[in-house]
């Protein structure tokens, strides 16, 4: 998993730079580099399983047609600063691996990189929230959140 992390992490200057060049394009390293942090990932993901940032991006999936890996990348600094304060020596292993000291500097990463954010409303979060709690992805988190937590994280995380 870390070395997913750091490998993504590389990448992350030339993914700037083609989004804010407008050009969208990606070249073959970078692509190459990408799929094979992916593989590593999805070698983590079959031995361990996904946790709460999945739960909560399925609702996101299913029911706003938000791309899976959007979905948790735009969930994922809410879950992330959510460890930070339950787990900290957790979170700063994450961290540490992307470079970064605080989830609050991997949120405004992805708020770059992701762009504008989807419309969520108030009545979906408290929905998607509830769905959430009880999925089994929860159970398999290091820091298992609570339905109060989960809807904090949307709320966060899609606040305008």
């Amino acid at each position: 998993a870390v070395s997913s992390i750091g490998m993504i992490m590389g990448c992350v200057p030339d993914l700037v730079q083609a989004l804010q060049s407008g050009s969208g394009a990606f070249t073959l390293r970078l692509r190459k580099q990408l799929l094979h942090a992916s593989a590593l990932a999805g070698i983590v993901i079959a031995q361990t399983g996904t946790t709460a940032v999945h739960a909560m991006g399925y609702s996101l999936t299913y029911f706003k047609g938000i791309d899976h890996g959007r979905a948790n990348g735009l969930l994922l600094g809410s879950y992330l600063k959510l460890v930070e304060e339950a787990r900290p020596e957790l979170a700063g292993k994450i961290l540490a691996a992307m470079g970064f000291s605080g989830a609050k500097q991997l949120s405004g990463l992805l708020d770059e990189l992701l762009g504008r954010k989807e419309d969520v409303s108030l009545e979906e979060i408290k929905l998607y929230s509830r769905k959430a709690a009880g999925a089994g992805n929860i159970a398999n988190s290091a820091v298992k959140p609570s339905e109060e937590e989960i809807n904090t994280m949307f709320t966060l995380s899609f606040a305008q």
